[in-house]
Parts: C-alpha cells; sequence; structure tokens
C-alpha cells in the first residue's frame, strides 16, 4: 500500500532555490523540479559566483551576529521579536544562538545586524536610562509626583520605573522624562525632601552622567553618591532653601539653624534676594 506524504504548510513557495533543494530534516514535502524552481536555483547560484567574483563574502561569522542577538535579548527584546522585525525565522534565531553553525547568510545577518537595541517593534526601550534621569531629576529637587504629572504617567508606574521593577518603557514616556531631564536637570527643584530622599538611596545628579553613557547599562555615574553635588550645585540649592524660607517669613537665624548655615551667609542671600541681584563671588573672593 502507497502512503500519500502530506505537503507541509511551512514549504517554501514555488520560484525559490529552497523549494527546488527540498527539506533538510525532513520528508513532510517533496522537492520541486518544475521550471520555475530550477529557474530560480541558476538565478541563486549566478549571484553567489557573481558576488565572488567581486570579493563579497556572502556569509559572516556565527560570533558576530550571535553577540548582537545577546545584546538585544538582554535589553528586553524577545526571539519572536527579532525574528519578525529583521523578517526571518524564529528557528534561524535559535540556530545562531544555540546550534554548531560556523557563519551566517549575508543578508540574514545585515537584518539582525541592524536592528536597534533602542527601539523595540513594540515602540518600548530599556528602562534604565529613563530610570538615571528620574533619580537625576529628583536628586535636585523634583518630587517624582510631579516628573509623573509632567511625562503623563502615573505616580504608581513612575514609582516603580524608579525602584527597577520595570525593564522597559514606552519611546513616548522615555521622550517625556528626557524633555524634562534637558531643561531641569540642573535646576534645583523645590522639594527638599525629594533631595534628601534621593541623596539617601544613592540617586546622583546629572553631572554624574557624561553624555550617552546614562544610556549605557554598563556605564557608572563618575561620582559617588557621596560627592553626587559639586559646589555650584550645592549653592544653587541652598538658594533655593533660602528663598522658599524666606517667602514665608521665616528669620535668617532661624533659617540658619534649620538648613544648618552660617546666619551671615544666610542674610546676605536674602539681602541679594530682595535686592534682585546676584553678588559676583569670584570679584569678591579676588
Amino acid at each position: 500500500m502507497t502512503t500519500t506524504r502530506t505537503p507541509n504548510r511551512q514549504a517554501p513557495p514555488h520560484g525559490t532555490a529552497a523549494r527546488y533543494e527540498g527539506p533538510r530534516r525532513h520528508n513532510a514535502w517533496q522537492p520541486c523540479r518544475c521550471t520555475d524552481c530550477r529557474d530560480a536555483v541558476r538565478r541563486a547560484k549566478k549571484i553567489q559566483e557573481l558576488r565572488r567574483r567581486r570579493g563579497h563574502d556572502s556569509y559572516l561569522t556565527r560570533n558576530t551576529v550571535a553577540t548582537h542577538l545577546r545584546t538585544l535579548l538582554d535589553n528586553g527584546w524577545t526571539g519572536q521579536m527579532v525574528a519578525d522585525a529583521a523578517q526571518i525565522s524564529r528557528k534561524t534565531v535559535w540556530n545562531i544562538l544555540n546550534s554548531d553553525v560556523t557563519t551566517v547568510r549575508h543578508d540574514t545577518a545585515r537584518a539582525v545586524l541592524a536592528l536597534a537595541v533602542t527601539r523595540r517593534p513594540d515602540g518600548t526601550v530599556p528602562s534604565v536610562g529613563t530610570r538615571r534621569r528620574v533619580h537625576a531629576l529628583a536628586a535636585m529637587g523634583w518630587p517624582l509626583s510631579w516628573i509623573a504629572e509632567q511625562a503623563g504617567l502615573s505616580f504608581t508606574g513612575l514609582r516603580d520605573l524608579s525602584a527597577g521593577r520595570t525593564k522597559s518603557v514606552k519611546g513616548t514616556y522615555r521622550d517625556a522624562i528626557d524633555a524634562l531631564y534637558r531643561t531641569h536637570s540642573m535646576r534645583p527643584g523645590p522639594s527638599r525632601a525629594a533631595r534628601r530622599t534621593a541623596l539617601g538611596k544613592g540617586w546622583v545628579t546629572a553631572a554624574a552622567w557624561d553624555g550617552a553613557a546614562i544610556d549605557d547599562p554598563s556605564a557608572e555615574p563618575e561620582l559617588s553618591p557621596e560627592t553626587s553635588l559639586n559646589r555650584d550645585e550645592l549653592a544653587a540649592i541652598r538658594r533655593a532653601d533660602v528663598e522658599h524660607l524666606d517667602k514665608f517669613g521665616v528669620s535668617p537665624d532661624e533659617i540658619a539653624h534649620r538648613l544648618g548655615m552660617a546666619e551671615s551667609t544666610v542674610k546676605g542671600i536674602v539681602k541679594e534676594l530682595r535686592a534682585g541681584e546676584r553678588r559676583d563671588r569670584t570679584k569678591a573672593a579676588a
């Protein structure tokens, strides 16, 4: 009795070299020798020969592609995301990562290497840079509740992000927090409580990050938590605190006591504030 094999639904279409060559590991569908498939094989061989003569290697080493794949996966991509974005099969992704193959087709490698780590197909991005920006804003006195309101997030969502419980964030939220970071990260905020809490948790200000390093998961801040505020930033924060208390009628001696500052320093700041001027301490020191 002759058994009729049922063609596999995943068989390549007619007119392709893959359909002519047939399956590699099973016989669920048979190789095709139709005119279209034979023409496809001849074209593929001509292209391969032309690339060889021009010195274009049709394959890249597997390690290069596998390294980029692991970076994608470490930053929240899934194997299916990679397969969909690169227009390759999920099995190909698995083979690059786990099989004993030593090379990857040039077109496949190019498609995988073109995938940017920071932008996933679902519109999310790794949360590390956004979390550090939130920390920097809080360390300058901007409360999490204010950051959440300005960025259009819920307070609970921002709290989870700042605590590291959120591994990815929507690109729109990342962009909103980045805009706040660019305009407010070097300005003292109104909340001393937010500042104390942030610095107590070891969160550092924007001065600790060098450019794009803030988005690099492997990067470390250049300043320790204890020295995260430089002298100019600390002076700006103290000045803002003095101004805040002075507006509520607190006397200079009481402000000095609350902030742990010299009374003469507080009186000098209050005098400048009421005069609408700032003393040039550089000239005074000279």
